[in-house]
């Protein structure tokens, strides 16, 4: 829980401070998030393959390596009895990198659940509106 207020403080940072963009190094975040992962994969007794992953130019920050763990410990959190298989890889695509995480998990229902924003829909918080589209890599702050 600390680790995703770090990064949602990072995250809501952002735009405060300046950046600069490096080669941020995929299979090292990847091997951080299963470090931290490790007892529940061993106690999951799951199958975890992956690809060599690719060092894109990228804006350092933690949050890049909670969205490894996050989609990681969905995929041995929410499953049936059968043994977990997870395969992480990416692929270039239109001179961008296409991350994927696939597992045997459960699924998710085809419908949105009802709670969440509408895409474009405005959430307020204490101290900034954040404008949610698509997905979880895509909220935007607006002052």
């Amino acid at each position: 829980m600390q680790l995703q207020f770090t990064v949602l403080t990072h995250y809501l940072e952002a735009d405060e401070h300046p950046y600069t963009v490096t080669p941020t190094n995929c299979d090292n975040l990847l091997q951080q998030a299963l470090a931290e992962l490790r007892e529940s994969i061993t106690a999951s007794d799951a199958m975890i393959t992956f690809d060599p992953l690719p060092t894109p130019m990228h804006t350092p920050n933690t949050y890049n390596q909670l969205v490894f763990h996050e989609l990681l410990d969905n995929a041995l959190k929410f499953r049936d009895s059968a043994r977990p298989h997870i395969q992480v890889r990416a692929e270039r695509e239109d001179g961008s990198w296409r991350f994927a995480v696939r597992d045997n998990g459960i699924g998710i229902a085809p419908q949105p659940p009802t709670n969440c924003p509408a895409s474009s829909q405005e959430i307020p918080t204490p101290h900034r509106l954040l404008r949610h589209r698509r997905g979880l890599g895509h909220l935007q702050e607006h002052r």
